[in-house]
């Protein structure tokens, strides 16, 4: 699947839960380290990813920073109840 993704060259990022995140892009893939959090509720981790990674790539930063920021959010919103 990965492979497919690479070859249509187009922006994808892939959330692995605890195993971080993968970020295609220009036919490359960059894996993306997991934030430090402790999981109580994974509500909204996926929405706040998107944010995160949205957040940097509309103010020109890179995919990598973009995936980070993305990581760190995410952990943020896991570590609390409830989508906050």
């Amino acid at each position: 699947m990965v492979e497919k993704l690479r070859q249509r060259g187009q922006l994808t990022c892939l959330t692995l839960g605890a195993r971080g995140s993968l970020v295609i892009s220009a036919g490359a893939v960059v894996e993306i380290a997991p934030a430090e959090a402790r999981l109580v509720d994974a509500t909204g981790a996926g929405d706040a990813y998107a944010a995160g990674f949205l957040y940097e790539i509309t103010r020109g930063h890179d995919v990598v920073m973009a995936g980070h920021t993305a990581s760190l959010w995410a952990a943020r919103v896991i570590s609390k109840h409830g989508a906050r």
